[in-house]
């Protein structure tokens, strides 16, 4: 099944119909056409809005660490950001599907004593895959 909003016009422009059909989701007003295969075309792109997920740990949880997931095989670029919670767990939820660069950066310098310090980690080929949350496991940060 698929969510299915009708367009206001045949030039409505993309943004404003993906706006309005995550609100219409959100409220639940959205239809949805079960078995069809379709595509909406404004000025020559094709709308989707299937979403995927990435979620893991970083360690130590002790440096704040910060996760921006980019994916930048489109112009301009997607990025996506959060934190992670107390026991360095992240969950970056309603990703397009695509290969992502996903970064992990500690916000603090401040390592416990004979530590390394931290630092930014980079990791590429990460998969958003739709309908799916992605485990991309543990990144080390030391």
């Amino acid at each position: 099944m698929l969510p299915w909003l009708p367009p206001e016009s045949a030039d409505e422009p993309l943004p404003h119909y993906a706006a309005r059909m995550v609100e219409a989701i959100a409220a639940g007003t959205a239809g949805w056409l079960v078995g069809v295969s379709f595509g909406v075309s404004f000025g020559g792109v094709v709308a989707q809005d299937i979403r995927g997920g990435l979620c893991g740990t970083v360690t130590p949880a002790a440096a704040l660490p910060q996760v921006l997931a980019i994916r930048s095989s489109i112009t301009p670029a997607d990025a996506f950001s959060t934190s992670t919670d107390a026991a360095g767990a992240f969950q970056l939820g309603a990703l397009p599907s695509g290969t992502y660069r996903v970064e992990f950066s500690p916000t603090t310098t401040t390592t416990p004593a004979n530590q390394s310090s931290y630092k930014q980690v980079t990791r590429t080929g990460i998969v958003a895959i739709n309908d799916q949350l992605t485990d991309i496991g543990s990144t080390p940060l030391q």
